[in-house]
């Protein structure tokens, strides 16, 4: 009697401890996978599952869990296949079992891996499913939003922008209800519908929620410096500047650029990219000096970060158009030449950011009365643009008229008027006046 009584405590202290450790790979796989460590996260994944298959019941539902969970790491890692083998067998254990929280969140989850794949008609019916099951429930939690936001972004990819706001505002208001206040899934869900109003050009109420995202991020941040509250400055900016409220979009750019500059310091890339874009905001403005200035910062901590990449590139070719506009001819030449010899070397991605470099260089040729040589340029870009006229139909129609008046120039009266006649016939644009 005390021998078995002896055996089953200690198959119970096992039975404990394995649980124990099965919580602690568990935890240390969603840890990892926050942190974007998916490599690390699918093995302790890995540890777990092992653990819940050699230790629970084929049905119990820490297996379903270690499943699901492992399979949210495939997914990442866009192990599509692997995931659905795992959802799949999670999902055979939960079904069995009855409708729970589980099966529903398991059921989103299945149609966030269709939805990856863009498989978006298949993926639709899970996400219903799934917020059927919490009506079931009467569940009314995080975890429901969630699915909620997710379905929105599927009805986003589909087209259907009245259903995913829908969606997003009922999500929202679900999260503001169960949430605490400042929690940072209230702010993505602003996020997205403010997105989704500047998509469908609702500029007004873009710049609203915008502006209410960013007060949310000042009052969870309480004044200190976060990438989050950049990200606020930034997105505020970029909704000014589609309303053409140019003043207002660099007030709010150079807060996005100086908050990261608290964050990550003055050399690191994301302030560089943060810098840009001010750069370009300083550009419409025809602050020229000031976009100089930033530019020329932006330019130095790209070029030290990779001196080929795109970064640097984009950067060089906007400097270029500062100089350009600020008169330093010869540097807008040179950062110009710069920018399309690297964008070659990304072709045919950058197709149209090399065209864009190349009309800014034949500009400061023209400008610095070397008009044989501009006209070269701006005959190659005619030629490039006139495959496809309608891609950069404004670049197109600059090239025509800097040819035409490169040709006058040269005394080619007759060529000059000809081009003039070349740009009507493609754009379809009345002869002008004389």
């Amino acid at each position: 009697m005390k021998r078995a009584l002896l055996i089953a405590a200690c198959v119970a202290t096992r039975a404990l401890a394995d649980e124990a450790t099965w919580r602690t790979w568990n935890s240390e796989c969603a840890a990892l996978q926050k942190a974007g460590r998916y490599s690390d996260a699918l093995e302790a994944c890995e540890h777990a599952l092992d653990l819940a298959r050699d230790s629970f019941p084929a049905d119990h539902s820490y297996l379903a869990i270690a499943l699901n969970n492992a399979a949210e790491v495939e997914r990442a890692l866009a192990c599509y296949v692997e995931a659905t083998a795992l959802y799949e067998e999670a999902r055979t254990i939960l079904e069995k079992a009855g409708p729970s929280e589980a099966l529903a969140r398991l059921l989103g989850n299945l149609g966030e891996l269709l939805r990856a794949q863009e498989r978006l008609a298949d993926a639709e019916p899970y996400y219903v499913r799934a917020l059927l099951l919490l009506d079931e429930l009467a569940i009314h939690n995080e975890g429901r939003a969630i699915v909620m936001v997710n379905q929105g972004h599927l009805h986003k990819a589909l087209g259907r922008l009245e259903e995913a706001e829908s969606g997003y505002r009922r999500a929202l208001d679900l999260e503001v209800r169960v949430l605490p206040r400042g929690h940072p899934s209230v702010a993505s869900t602003m996020s997205y519908l403010a997105n989704l109003a500047l998509d469908r050009g609702e500029l007004d109420e873009s710049v609203s929620l915008f502006s209410q995202l960013l007060e949310v991020q000042l009052r969870a941040q309480h004044g200190r410096a976060h990438p989050e509250l950049g990200a606020a400055y930034r997105n505020l900016a970029k909704a000014y500047r589609a309303r053409g409220s140019i003043k207002d979009a660099i007030h709010y750019q150079h807060h996005a650029a100086a908050v990261l500059e608290q964050v990550f310091g003055k050399e690191h890339v994301r302030v560089a990219g943060e810098l840009e874009s001010l750069g370009e905001l300083y550009i419409q403005a025809a602050q020229y000096k000031d976009a100089q200035e930033v530019l020329e910062r932006a330019l130095t901590v790209f070029d030290r970060d990779n001196p080929r990449g795109m970064n640097v590139a984009t950067t060089a070719m906007r400097l270029a158009e500062a100089f350009f506009e600020g008169n330093r001819l010869k540097e807008a030449e040179l950062l110009a030449n710069r920018a399309i010899g690297l964008f070659a070397r990304m072709m045919p991605e950058a197709w149209g950011d090399a065209i864009t470099a190349k009309s800014i260089l034949a500009t400061a040729l023209f400008s610095q009365g070397r008009t044989e040589e501009s006209l070269r340029i701006t005959m190659s870009i005619i030629d490039e643009l006139e495959q496809k006229p309608d891609v950069q139909r404004e670049v197109l129609t600059t090239s025509y008229d800097n040819a035409a008046a490169a040709l006058a120039k040269l005394g080619r009266v007759e060529e000059s008027r000809a081009m003039i006649l070349r740009r009507n016939r493609v754009l379809g644009e009345g002869f002008p006046k004389s």
